[in-house]
């Protein structure tokens, strides 16, 4: 079995000596930024809400993906779509709204 240590470098980068491999932290960005990736509106094309399966809608102001079926809107994070449905937010109360969510399998 290898043996390995590993160093708090620089800036709080890990190093690990055995490989010689600088894994970095993640780095938050609290504010926009001109670098950040855009959402590539091409994959509306293709995408469609894991809940009710059907078409999502881009919102430039805010910045999400909208499932105008069911009210949900999904977070976008440097041009990558979060589509996890525990990470969604409602974006209203309808009691005429009914999605059978399945449980996950662990």
């Amino acid at each position: 079995m290898l043996c390995t240590r590993t160093l708090l470098g620089e800036r709080g980068a890990v190093l690990n000596l055995a490989r010689g491999i600088i894994l970095s932290p993640p780095v938050y960005h609290d504010e926009p930024d001109s670098t950040l990736k855009n959402f590539d509106e091409n994959l509306l094309k293709v995408l469609t809400c894991p809940l009710s399966k059907k078409p999502l809608r881009y919102d430039k102001e805010t910045n999400q993906l909208l499932s105008d079926e069911i009210g949900v809107a999904y977070s976008i994070i440097d041009g990558i779509p979060n589509l996890n449905p525990q990470d969604a937010r409602m974006l209203k109360t309808n009691s005429n709204i009914n999605v059978k969510i399945k449980p996950t399998e662990l």
